[in-house]
């Protein structure tokens, strides 16, 4: 590998400033053609539909040498039309054994480790890194491990990832977190991409779309190269912060039919928590299907430390009561999820408008962007229901913290943000009870996330409180010292 290389691949780790040792192994890098130590089979799959005009295995001048990749060469595939099912890349690790080699081809992923041909994946190599650039985006890409075919939905975020860069003409850093071999001790034994995910239906641009992939490796740090860290995670989204929210991309109407987003004036100057500044308004139309809503994704990542657990706080309001969806990707492209339920009348009468749901991100690396999805509801079959009516949501003050709790005091301004007062108690959860412990404690109140209250109990000394069923409570907690409510999850 050149001398240039070897110096933008030593200024992309060293941003990685949690690691103590970076370590890599390149898969491939095109400066000598296919040539690869690990890689034995580059090419594109053999039911290519040779009818479709799509030039394959061929290794090409960089079309935009500089950025973060400033190397001589580099594999391409050029779609001149057709659909996804033409244009399958593959990469087998070399020397697969024979006995497994229908098995990847099939879809298998249960390679032992150990078997010739493959390699085994620890915290040393975890993360596989791909360097990607598009002429034009098209529908994005898929990356499939073990596999030269695509990964149905069930291996998302663990052997498939979708993912597309967020500009053409320009290299991007793909990262794949490749712990689910790890989990499974299944080897890596080669990857297959579909270079465009445009299905059925979706026009390619007029004019040929090319796909270049480069500097293939596989490495200990999940951090993209070229990537952009961000500071401020105390305040990701304050919505009077007009110059931050610039910088932010945001996927809305039209782009997402009929709904609407806007940064308005807070119309709710009585709301306990949440009584001043401005506020972002999502108004969903009718019918309209429950992921296109409010997503947003930033201008670089926002790291979280390993080690050093982190909470996501977000500030949400209905005008009816409702299951909604928060989901974050982290920087190795894998998508975390929680239903969250906002429950109006509750929530009312146990004294909010806004409430502070808390999700916590201490399994992420990082974050690279954020959607909130409202009015989220299944039908009896377990699919979502896009028949329903229109609503309107609001949300604000979008944080990361070290603070497990939820904000109980009223938020005044984003550099003024409280949380509840600190008093010497512990709530630990388990096996459908809860174990407050502390001292000077007086009494201990339980309700449901929809403010139902289901136990009331005077405190003495250390107490177990046992519920009925596992699920979301919120625990009032008095003392002599004063009061605190934490959110807790009982399983």
């Amino acid at each position: 590998m050149k001398k240039t290389l070897l110096l933008s691949l030593f200024a992309f780790f060293a941003m990685n400033i949690f690691a103590d040792e970076i370590t890599t192994t390149t898969i491939l890098d095109f400066e000598n053609g296919v040539d690869s130590t690990y890689a034995q089979y580059v090419g594109m799959v053999p039911w290519l539909n040779a009818a479709i005009e799509v030039s394959v295995d061929t290794v090409v001048a960089n079309p935009e040498k500089g950025g973060i990749n400033e190397t001589n060469q580099c594999w391409m595939v050029t779609e001149a039309n057709g659909g996804w099912w033409t244009n399958f890349w593959n990469v087998r690790i070399a020397d697969i054994a024979i006995s497994n080699e229908n098995a990847y081809h099939e879809g298998g992923m249960t390679h032992p480790i150990g078997e010739p041909g493959s390699i085994t994946i620890t915290e040393e190599n975890r993360y596989l890194h791909v360097m990607h650039y598009r002429s034009a985006l098209t529908q994005g890409f898929s990356m499939n491990i073990n596999t030269s075919k695509n990964h149905g939905n069930d291996a998302a975020g663990t052997f498939r990832w979708d993912s597309n860069n967020s500009e053409a003409g320009v290299w991007q850093d793909h990262v794949f977190d490749l712990k689910a071999l790890i989990d499974n001790e299944v080897a890596f034994c080669g990857f297959n991409i579909i270079v465009n995910r445009s299905w059925g239906g979706v026009d390619n641009p007029a004019e040929p779309t090319s796909y270049a992939f480069d500097e293939i490796v596989l490495s200990s740090s999940a951090i993209p190269r070229g990537a952009t860290i961000l500071s401020g995670a105390d305040n990701i989204l304050n919505a009077s912060d007009t110059a931050k929210i610039n910088s932010f991309t945001f996927q809305e109407s039209p782009t997402y039919d009929e709904t609407t987003v806007d940064f308005m004036a807070n119309p709710f100057g009585e709301d306990f928590l949440n009584p001043g500044g401005d506020v972002v308004k999502i108004t969903k139309a009718d019918s309209v299907t429950w992921w296109k809503a409010f997503n947003m994704d930033f201008n670089g990542m926002y790291l979280i430390e390993p080690g050093v657990t982190q909470y996501l706080h977000i500030l949400f309001k209905a005008d009816t009561t409702m299951d909604f969806q928060i989901s974050v990707r982290d920087i190795a492209n894998k998508e975390y999820t929680s239903i969250e339920t906002y429950d109006k009348e509750a929530l009312t009468e146990y004294g909010f408008g806004f409430f502070d749901y808390v999700m916590d991100l201490s399994e992420m690396q990082g974050i690279t962007s954020l959607a909130i999805r409202p009015n989220l509801q299944k039908n009896e079959d377990d699919t979502y229901n896009n028949d329903l009516p229109g609503s309107t949501v609001y949300i604000d003050e979008i944080l990361i913290d070290g603070n497990p709790d939820i904000r109980m005091d009223p938020i005044t301004t984003v550099n003024a943000i409280k949380t509840a007062e600190e008093i010497n108690v512990q709530i630990l959860a388990g096996n459908r009870q809860l174990n407050i412990l502390g001292e000077n404690l007086l009494s201990a109140d339980v309700y449901t996330i929809s403010g139902i209250k289901v136990k009331s109990q005077n405190l003495q000394q250390n107490a177990t409180i046992a519920v009925a069923q596992q699920g979301i409570y919120l625990v009032k907690v008095n003392s002599v010292e004063g009061s605190i409510v934490r959110k807790v999850a009982v399983r």
